[in-house]
């Protein structure tokens, strides 16, 4: 996803064809941290140029659902890359 600079705009992470989703890996490629968000709980803060993966260590018999992608106001363009694990 692209991310333009004094973007606060938060990006949602699309699902695609996954039905249950168990987890994600995000790589924040923006100068400036990002917050991600699961369901209404902002989880973690991303530093610029880092990755995450989380992961439901225990299928919990609900999907991870509502997942986004914060910036914070990066000053040069940039993009926020995903890759979504599940069945």
């Amino acid at each position: 996803m692209d991310v333009a600079a004094g973007s606060t705009t938060a990006v949602d992470i699309g699902f695609g064809s996954v039905n249950e989703v168990l987890g994600f890996v995000l790589q924040n490629n923006t100068d400036k941290d990002i917050a991600i968000k699961v369901g209404t709980t902002a989880l973690y803060k991303l530093a610029a140029g880092g990755v995450l993966m989380h992961w439901s260590p225990v299928k919990s018999g609900a999907s991870l659902s509502g997942v986004s992608a914060t910036p914070e106001t990066p000053t040069n363009p940039g993009t926020i890359e995903y890759v979504v694990l599940g069945n």
